[in-house]
């Protein structure tokens, strides 16, 4: 039996013992509280019984003063026969009752009323409205009162409140025989302790029985393993000499490979998984330093690289990393450096090197020196990289093209002006760019321009001059085609335009002013004399006879024609200063303007038009409409040409040609609303409606200025001008004008 075996066992026992003290200590604490738990709990029960028995009307006062008389000591028979009722089958030993002062005023044991009890504990606790209790043992002083006690008890003191309110009247102390329980309790730990002993013990052997199996086994295979050991010595001793004769000729076979391998012009490593270097020729010492101690030529990055960490493969790719990855020949350029430690670039091409098994062992690396060749790439690159810096940084779109017409270099401009990515656009049909005459594309070799549209990615078309040319590289021939967008020159044309149409028809309508207000002149005398030679035979109508005194009585028929001429003589002056008003030139500089007043004088001008006469223009006008900073003649003409666009498209038979105008107020500012129930306009015309000379008007009937120049107003007053229609369901234009702008004389 092993000393290992013995130890074992005399720890195992030690740990048995000690969880089973352990165990039984708690095993008894338990007991202890459940059973002290439950008595505390039956006392105070009991003792809230006898409390109600206790408020009888005279028995407090009987226990206080004493029974002397036959009622009173009839009370107390009644209580005592009351209390064995109770206790009749309980585990009561004693019951005492102490008043306020501590004296004992009743016990269950004759001979003990009467004693003074105040400086027990547990009746002082009790008096200040605290429970407490214990255990009292056999034989065993009592710590409350100091009595030896002759069995097991559990004493409780308790105080007594009355039952109207929660003050103390006195104290009960309640002794509970505790004997059958402790017998039970005790019964019960030695079941415990026999059982844990049993399973602890049996749990003990078990785990001898196994640990010594186990150690058995352990000495036997102790005694293997020497054998096995002795063994192997004596073929140790073989193979040393086994491979003392093998390296002589593994020595022999290196002389010779050595050999060969420095007949190889370039330098060549044979290295290991671990990177180590096994073999290199004569002339990959070339490469390596007279100076360099030996430690320093142990593995590949040493020598190539001049580092003694391997190469993590951010600076350039590993070609052993490589091999491993690709399980095949691998090429990778590097730099160098040589012996005298100036860097080189080499191409290594590195072959798998593997065993009779097929397991890779390593590597075997050739170094070709490419520094001259890499050199005049670079300086190659630098030079197509400055030529197409160069192309980059020119504005126009410049395009090689070879003899079938199709991309082959872009610069930057032209992959932002066709909106194309270097990679779609190279091979791409140059012929493709554009929309029209393609085929006279690649034929205009001239050396001149010609304008096409061209045509972005994406569909969108734009206007560019086309210059094509001739390139000829030695034999080969390729073309060279720019390209110029020329659609700001378009727009800045096209507005040069717009805005020489529109101070034209400003400078036109300024002649009409004065014409008008010429003409209007000329009018308003005659219905000046018109209307005085009606007053005053109005007032001729009222005057006495200078003869006879009475007055003339005109002919109802010359009163009626003088009303006539009264009211369309103020009508025709009403109109003329209308049209005077309209046509008049007025200061340019913006003013607080009744929006809601230039719509009805608006309105009430075109209502003069013969052609509107049978057309509703109803006006809906917001009261609470605020003035807003404008120019009113600027302001009456966009109501003019929008109200006038509404009339001409409600033209039709089909319905009652009508026109809403709506003024409301929007967060910021006003909206005028001019809405029709004409024919509308699809969402094509919607589109180019705002643009210059666009019209759906026949020709003689409209320039296509009126919404563009209406637009132009509106944003001067940095409004902003909307149009709302459908086919057949009328249209909307919407003005937005900002309200509590203030602007200079400069903004309009």
């Amino acid at each position: 039996m092993s000393r290992r075996f013995l130890s074992f066992t005399l720890l195992s026992l030690v740990g048995m013992t000690a969880v089973t003290i352990m165990l039984i200590a708690v095993f008894r604490d338990i007991n202890q509280t459940t059973l002290e738990g439950h008595f505390h709990e039956h006392n105070v029960l009991l003792a809230r019984i006898l409390r109600n028995d206790l408020m009888d009307e005279r028995l407090p006062r009987t226990f206080l003063s004493g029974a002397d008389g036959n009622e009173d000591s009839r009370l107390i028979s009644l209580f005592e026969t009351n209390l064995k009722q109770y206790l009749k089958d309980l585990h009561v030993a004693k019951i005492k009752i102490f008043d306020l002062g501590g004296i004992t005023i009743y016990s269950s044991t004759p001979g003990e009323a009467g004693r003074d009890a105040s400086r027990n504990p547990g009746v002082f606790g009790a008096l200040n409205g605290l429970s407490s209790g214990s255990m009292v043992y056999r034989d065993k002083i009592n710590s409350f009162d100091g009595m030896i006690e002759k069995r097991n008890l559990y004493q409780q003191y308790i105080p007594i409140h009355g039952l109207m309110d929660d003050r103390i009247e006195g104290v009960f102390e309640i002794y509970s025989d505790v004997t059958p329980f402790l017998r039970a309790v005790t019964e019960t730990e030695r079941k415990f302790l026999v059982g844990l002993l049993v399973v602890l013990g049996t749990f003990l052997l078990a785990q001898i029985w196994l640990y010594h199996r186990t150690d058995s086994a352990l000495v036997k295979e102790q005694a293997q393993t020497a054998q096995y050991l002795r063994q192997l010595e004596d073929h140790r001793t073989d193979l040393e000499s086994r491979v003392e004769a093998r390296t002589e000729e593994l020595e022999s076979s290196h002389y010779f490979l050595q050999s060969v391998i420095d007949g190889i012009a370039n330098p060549l490593f044979v290295i290991k998984k671990d990177l180590e270097i096994s073999l290199m020729n004569k002339a990959a010492k070339g490469l390596i330093n007279v100076n360099t101690p030996k430690e320093k030529m142990t593995y590949c990055y040493q020598i190539s690289h001049r580092r003694d960490t391997p190469c993590s493969g951010i600076e350039h790719p590993c070609s052993f990393q490589e091999v491993m990855r690709s399980q095949s020949t691998a090429t990778v350029q590097h730099k160098h450096y040589d012996a005298d430690d100036n860097p080189i670039i080499v191409d290594v091409i590195s072959t798998p090197l593997y065993d009779r098994k097929g397991e890779l062992q390593g590597i075997i690396e050739v170094q070709h020196d490419v520094s001259e060749l890499v050199h005049a790439k670079q300086n190659l690159a630098q030079s197509e990289a400055r030529l197409q810096a160069i192309l980059d940084h020119i504005p126009d779109a410049i395009f090689t093209l070879d003899t079938s017409g199709r991309v082959e270099s872009a610069n930057m401009a032209a992959l932002g002006m066709f909106n194309y990515p270097q990679g779609e656009i190279i091979g791409k049909s140059f012929e493709s760019l554009f929309s029209e005459e393609r085929e006279v594309l690649l034929r205009s070799t001239n050396q001149g321009e010609s304008e096409y549209c061209a045509q972005k990615q994406g569909d969108k078309l734009f206007p560019v001059d086309l210059w094509v040319g001739d390139l000829q590289f030695g034999q080969e021939k390729r073309l060279v085609a720019v390209v110029r967008d020329i659609s700001e020159n378009k727009k800045a044309a096209q507005e040069l335009e717009r805005t020489r149409q529109q101070y034209y028809h400003q400078e036109k309508m300024a002649a009409i002013g004065q014409l008008a207000a010429g003409i209007l002149h000329e009018v308003g005398n005659p219905i000046a004399a018109i209307a005085g030679a009606a007053d005053d035979m109005r007032s001729a109508s009222g005057w006495k006879g200078q003869q006879s005194g009475e007055p003339i009585d005109f002919p109802k028929v010359v009163s009626r024609n003088l009303q006539m001429i009264e009211e369309h003589t103020e009508r025709l002056s009403k109109i003329t200063r209308d049209i005077a008003d309209f046509a008049s030139p007025r200061i340019r500089n913006r003013e607080l303007t009744d929006i809601n007043g230039l719509i009805r004088s608006t309105t009430r001008l075109l209502s003069y038009d013969h052609r509107y006469r049978k057309m509703e223009i109803k006006q809906t006008f917001d009261n609470q409409l605020p003035a807003v900073e404008a120019v009113p003649d600027q302001i009456t003409q966009v109501l003019v040409n929008l109200i006038i666009n509404g009339l001409d498209a409600c033209n039709t038979d089909d319905q009652q040609p009508r026109v809403e105008v709506i003024t409301r107020v929007v967060k910021n500012g006003i909206e005028i609303e001019i809405k029709d129930n004409g024919i509308g306009m699809d969402e094509q015309t919607l589109e180019h409606a705002l643009e210059p000379f666009f019209t759906t008007k026949e020709p003689g009937k409209g320039t296509g200025l009126g919404l563009s120049l209406c637009n132009s107003i509106v944003s001067e007053h940095q409004g902003k001008l909307h149009i709302e229609s459908h086919p057949g369901t009328g249209s909307s234009a919407i003005v937005f004008l900002p309200v509590n702008e203030v602007f200079s004389e400069n903004n309009v």
